[in-house]
């Protein structure tokens, strides 16, 4: 018997999941051994929807990585989701009385800081799924590289590099992440 090509991953679909799991290690507190559980969930997620795939919609490429990164989206507020939040440091049933008796969660500070990078991520995940393909391929590629190694990639003068960043910028201040650098 043959194999099912649909339900096959080909060599850059491998890559890219593992490119992403691998992002998703020492972050939102994925640890070394989950790699291989990301990875299959990743795979499985992709091969259950390699057939809603339509050639006159978009490139493969961008398919997969769009597949991908909504996955990833979805096991992170999952993650995050309060009754599984890992970071909790107090059970949600064991509330905490204030002055006048009521019932209250307590207060961590660490955990502050944690849920507004979460939000921050989710966030951004939400305004990079908005860009076109080739702003978000330029967005990927300045969260690894400099400004010209990503120029060189793309084929573009730094200055072209950099009036594409200023659009980048100006995008995400107009989507309101600007809160997240003010304290």
């Amino acid at each position: 018997m043959g194999t099912d090509t649909k339900n096959s991953l080909d060599e850059y679909a491998r890559k890219l999941i593992r490119l992403k799991a691998g992002q998703l290690v020492g972050t939102y507190g994925f640890t070394t051994s989950d790699r291989e559980g990301l990875e299959q969930r990743l795979a499985l997620h992709l091969i259950e929807h390699m057939d809603q795939f339509d050639p006159e919609q978009g490139s493969r490429n961008t398919f997969l990585n769009r597949i991908v990164d909504r996955r990833i989206i979805s096991i992170l507020r999952q993650r995050f989701a309060q009754r599984r939040d890992y970071r909790r440091t107090v059970p949600l049933d064991e509330a905490m009385a204030d002055q006048n008796g009521e019932r209250r969660e307590p207060v961590d500070r660490r955990r502050a800081c944690v849920d507004r990078s979460s939000d921050l991520a989710i966030d951004l995940s939400d305004v990079i799924e908005s860009l076109d393909g080739d702003t978000r391929h330029m967005f990927g590629l300045l969260m690894h590289e400099s400004v010209a190694e990503t120029a060189r990639r793309l084929g573009l003068t730094r200055a072209e590099a950099r009036t594409r960043i200023a659009r980048i910028r100006k995008l995400l201040t107009d989507s309101g992440l600007e809160v997240y650098l003010k304290d």
